[in-house]
């Protein structure tokens, strides 16, 4: 493996979902959903490229269903990744499940998975076995100018309808059953969303509150961070009000354990900018993938030590692709933050 420049003066955290990065003859959820050979080396390249133009230091990879390739592509290029479970496996060569992954040209000390607290989801209502639909992933990295930094990488429940009431005959007028299952899965998948994202919060708290490490979270989150079910995971709505606080009424934990929106930390430097969408659908584009960053990002914290010099959403690939590779790319665009210390 290449070593790493500790010589630099900036760093770039990336996140990127693959949409089904899974080598042939592997197939992912039907069993003609195989890419062609060529497909696969355009993919390949595509993302070769990617790094290659940005040289992220840092990845958070989502829709992984074929781990070793993925670090058999990124390793020449200096990175080591991490995962903490293997892809789901419906049968046969048919992959039902995708996998988070953070990649780091960086050494990696610790590494493990966001657990589920029983106490926690008891607390908030959950059934006894709740789970995330696809396990985020925590590591914990050496790195040139912050020193150690907790990243976590995490795709969160789609909005797509994760109930049938067909299937449990809750109601027996065919229309009916239509209209009320895809309103009510809507709701379902809502629900377990926002739990994933309060438990996901819950575990990042409880290990700032015992490490006190800078923290960097990057995914697909699948909503915006506006919609209430995300609210847990950032203070971006509430934030102006707490700095408009006097300072014997501001509350520490507010600053030190609330997450902010990098794009909106940029902000502060450059002003106010359109934001580009990482995601269309039916024409009409969202911001679905997103990275946050802890207190030690932002320039108005006392403990601030870095600022978010630079933000680049990449989405050439979405509109009328120029190459193979493109057109196998992805449906999501990278996000990249580029991150220098505080003179």
């Amino acid at each position: 493996m290449a070593s790493a420049d500790t010589s630099t003066d900036v760093l770039r955290f990336a996140t990127i979902n693959l949409l089904n990065f899974i080598e042939p003859p592997l197939a992912c959820y039907e069993s003609d959903n195989i890419y062609f050979h060529a497909q696969w080396q355009s993919k390949c390249d595509w993302l070769t490229c990617y790094i290659q133009r940005q040289q992220p230091d840092v990845i958070a990879f989502q829709e992984v269903f074929s781990p070793a390739a993925l670090i058999q592509l990124l390793a020449p290029m200096g990175f080591s990744l991490v995962a903490v479970e293997e892809p789901g496996l419906a049968e046969g060569y048919i992959y039902n499940r995708p996998i988070n992954m953070i990649a780091s040209r960086f050494p990696v000390l610790e590494q493990g998975e966001v657990t589920v607290e029983p106490q926690v989801c008891q607390a908030m209502g959950l059934e006894i076995g709740f789970s995330f639909s696809r396990r985020p992933v925590w590591c914990r990295v050496q790195l040139p100018l912050i020193g150690q930094c907790d990243l976590y990488a995490v795709h969160l429940k789609s909005k797509r309808p994760s109930l049938d009431l067909g299937s449990i005959g809750a109601i027996t007028v065919p229309d009916a059953v239509q209209t009320m299952s895809r309103q009510l899965g809507r709701a379902s998948a809502d629900l377990l969303r926002g739990a994933e994202a309060a438990m996901l919060m819950y575990s990042i708290i409880a290990r700032r509150s015992q490490d006190r490490l800078p923290i960097a979270l990057m995914g697909d989150f699948n909503d915006g961070l506006g919609s209430t079910v995300l609210d847990v995971l950032h203070i971006d709505n509430q934030i102006d009000a707490w700095l408009a606080a006097s300072p014997d009424r501001r509350e520490a934990g507010v600053d030190f354990y609330g997450l902010r929106d990098s794009f909106h930390l940029h902000c502060l430097h450059v002003g106010a900018i359109d934001r580009t969408p990482t995601h269309y659908w039916g024409g009409h584009g969202n911001v679905l993938d997103y990275i946050l960053l802890s207190c030690e990002f932002d320039p108005r914290s006392s403990m601030s030590t870095m600022d978010v010099t630079d933000f680049r959403v990449c989405d050439r690939h979405l509109f009328g692709p120029e190459s193979l590779h493109e057109r196998e790319s992805s449906d999501h665009a990278p996000v990249l933050v580029e991150l220098a210390p505080r003179y």
